[in-house]
């Protein structure tokens, strides 16, 4: 039993330390190129900034199949209150209301739709990887640039990640064995 329990501590512990050794690596790669390569400047975050001083909130529903996200949408233009609508129809009824997102913060099929409607606006059907979707535009509201930097500089750095990611992957062979990163 003495046996056991150690070499179940020692598989634990060598598993542990592969994981933190993964981490740490990566940990430093982001780093190095927070320092190089995806370092964002102060004037990028005002000019990007000066592009989108917006926050947005919306609400949104989902539904597995284009049909019944159509039929929902009649539903709701026809006056079905888009709130209740959504937490009786929408496969994700517990995130009705999303939490507010500044422009390159929301999925990238929604994003244009969302920003450039009205407030009250009622938008979709839009499909996604997550399904079909129909959104709702809540509010908008100007933010300070002092409050939204972190927050622009996370998304231009994101940007610049993805963008040194391709610029590798086009040099190098790249295979993706996990679906969910394709």
């Amino acid at each position: 039993d003495y046996k056991k329990r150690v070499d179940a501590m020692e598989t634990e512990l060598k598993e542990k330390l592969r994981y933190y050794k993964d981490y740490v690596l990566a940990k430093m790669w982001v780093e190095t190129l927070r320092e190089g390569a995806i370092k964002v400047a102060p004037a990028e975050i005002d000019e990007y900034y000066a592009k989108n001083p917006y926050e947005i909130t919306v609400e949104h529903i989902i539904l597995p199949t284009y049909e019944e996200a159509e039929a929902v949408m009649k539903k709701v233009k026809s006056g079905a209150d888009f709130s209740k609508t959504a937490r009786e129809k929408s496969m994700d009824k517990d995130n009705v209301r999303l939490p507010p997102v500044i422009y390159g913060e929301f999925m990238p099929e929604l994003e244009e739709m969302a920003f450039k409607m009205r407030s009250g606006e009622v938008q979709g059907v839009v499909k996604t990887t997550l399904g079909y979707h129909l959104l709702k535009k809540v509010s908008q509201t100007k933010l300070e640039l002092s409050s939204s930097k972190e927050r622009i500089q996370r998304i231009l750095e994101k940007k610049k990640f993805d963008a040194h990611l391709a610029k590798f992957q086009a040099k190098v062979k790249v295979e993706v064995l996990n679906e969910d990163y394709k």
